[in-house]
């Protein structure tokens, strides 16, 4: 919701919905844990920062003990879970925020009686003590004159034993620093290591990489994820990047008003995903991977990125990106082909559906390879290529991939994607079905000579209700210290008045007229110049009445 109906409201409080999911994890050495996550919508009390924390804190401790009674070990609560995502602007953000201790001091806030030591640390840190488990949270750290979004972990004694600082902030609902190193964060336990993620990490390369190159195949991951259709929706991306990599994410998603938003994603294995649904818990065993030494890896990465650019939103809405760019062709018949080469990439297409069933569906083949980001980053400079197949509303495929009824059964579908592999890249297979699940299918891999790669991807059963289908690759740019960064978030004082630096400035102005994500606003200049016409007109009109008045009167006084 707007800001503008909280403000009506005066406490604005959304319906509580929280979502329970845990599931047992058995390790190499046959040991079981259990992780629980769990899908919420804070509640927000407008202009009331302590109050809007208690509230939220209380309930975290109540779901702390709930889970509890149910033997798990880790608990993975949402990324600005404790605030909500109404945020006010820079000088009033620091109300919102708390001062959180190293985790080098072994503080137990539990056990501190000073007043440095922020109340809902205290609270949270003895729910995490009282019921034995590890409780991994998120939260506005005020460090000096900065501002971050970070992740604190609290061990099942109840002392801080990780903290991990938002380095991307894309999609960003609060004008936070960047965290001045980019550091791969992990923390043990007596069941497992886990590796350390939040919001976009999963969209680039580190810390990911190097916390797996180190073994670490278990992940708590906060989140307030924002649906770019058709490529990015929250479970959707989630699901991939776990396939992908072959690890185990436990995912804690801001609730965003709709199903199947998160869970505990189980990387290649048959059993999973395991999808959050509301009042029901879900129970089951996977193969996971032993405690290893965490001291060489909390270390500071280099993030291959080529500009570090900051978007910021007001809702957790979804938006759509502008297929237009895309080469593309309709499918017109039920058995279908399509070979189509972009840049490197060179996409066959193989389709036997019965559009019979729905003679008014839209389906396109679309091929892309370039700048432009498929899941959103709209000034961010990192390459996509795509090779898919995806329903669309229109023609004008401004809003293909909008989740909704679909009769056409497809019966096979074989995608080949060929293309120069590079260093810096991730290929995972993306799917949307209209139940917002996933869509069955297999994809193998093949080295061809010359450095090149072909990727195949099959329909496993036949499917109705399909959404999106295809092949997805991201490949990044190797960092460039001496590129030239528009991003002064970082000069934020907490005595910042002017809003010469603001983030959403710098993001404007590194569009093209280009842009891939369409948003209602996109429309505005066009509204605003035909109201202008309108205006225009009506002047005109008015004038011309006036003169002819006046001819009439003249006329009239003459005779």
């Amino acid at each position: 919701m707007q800001r503008g109906k909280a403000a009506m409201m005066g406490i604005f409080m959304h319906p509580l919905l929280l979502l329970l999911l845990t599931v047992q994890v058995q390790s190499s050495q046959d040991k079981l844990y259990n992780a629980a996550t769990f899908e919420y919508e804070p509640k927000y009390i407008e202009n009331n920062p302590s109050e809007t924390m208690k509230e939220n804190a209380k309930e975290y401790e109540k779901q702390i003990e709930l889970v509890s009674k149910d033997k798990a070990q880790i608990i993975v609560f949402p990324e600005l879970g404790l605030t909500s995502i109404h945020l006010p602007s820079r000088p009033a953000l620091s109300n919102w925020s708390m001062k959180v201790p190293d985790p080098k001091e072994n503080i137990v806030p539990c056990d501190e009686s000073s007043s440095n030591v922020h109340e809902v640390l205290r609270n949270i840190s003895c729910a995490a003590k009282t019921h034995k488990l590890y409780v991994v949270i998120n939260l506005v750290e005020k460090e000096d004159e900065y501002l971050y979004s970070s992740n604190v972990v609290f061990s099942s004694e109840g002392k801080i034993v990780s903290r991990y600082r938002k380095y991307y902030r894309f999609n960003e609902f609060g004008e936070f620093n960047q965290s001045k190193e980019l550091i791969a964060t992990a923390f043990n336990t007596s069941f497992g290591t886990f590796g350390v993620l939040i919001g976009a990490d999963i969209l680039y390369e580190e810390p990911a990489r190097t916390l797996l190159e180190k073994g670490v195949k278990d992940f708590v991951y906060p989140v307030a994820w924002v649906s770019v259709l058709p490529f990015s929706r929250n479970y959707q991306m989630q699901l991939a990047w776990s396939k992908a990599k072959k690890v185990n994410v436990i995912s804690a998603p801001y609730y965003p008003g709709s199903k199947y938003a998160g869970g505990i994603f189980l990387g290649e294995t048959d059993d999973g995903p395991h999808l959050s649904e509301s009042g029901k818990a879900s129970s089951s065993f996977v193969q996971g991977e032993k405690r290893i030494s965490i001291n060489d890896i909390n270390e500071s990465v280099v993030a291959p990125s080529a500009k570090n650019c900051v978007i910021k939103n007001n809702g957790i809405g979804r938006k759509f990106i502008n297929m237009s760019h895309f080469k593309s062709k309709q499918i017109n018949s039920d058995n279908d082909t399509w070979t189509e080469e972009h840049g490197d990439v060179k996409c066959a297409f193989e389709v036997n559906a019965d559009f019979s069933a729905a003679k008014t569906d839209l389906y396109y083949f679309f091929v892309y390879n370039g700048k432009y980001n498929v899941f959103g980053e709209k000034c961010c400079s990192f390459g996509t290529s795509v090779c898919a197949i995806v329903k669309c509303n229109s023609k004008s495929l401004l809003r293909c991939g909008q989740v909704g009824l679909s009769l056409v059964p497809f019966k096979t579908i074989k995608i080949k994607a060929i293309y120069n592999q590079r260093e810096h890249e991730l290929n995972f297979q993306s799917t949307l079905h209209d139940g917002y699940s996933e869509i069955p299918a297999q994809m193998n891999s093949t080295k061809l000579p010359m450095g090149k790669m072909q990727q195949t991807m099959v329909l496993s059963s036949e499917t109705p209700g399909l959404v999106a289908f295809g092949i997805v690759r991201k490949f990044f740019e190797k960092f460039d210290p001496d590129s030239n960064s528009n991003d002064n978030a970082n000069n934020y004082k907490m005595s910042t008045t002017d809003r010469v630096n603001n983030p959403d400035d710098i993001c404007t102005t590194e569009l093209t007229n280009n842009e891939l994500v369409f948003s209602p606003t996109s429309i505005y200049p066009y509204v605003l110049s035909f109201i202008a016409i309108i205006l225009l007109a009506g002047t005109c009109v008015a004038i011309k009445s006036r003169r002819q008045i006046l001819t009439r009167i003249a006329i009239k006084c003459n005779s």
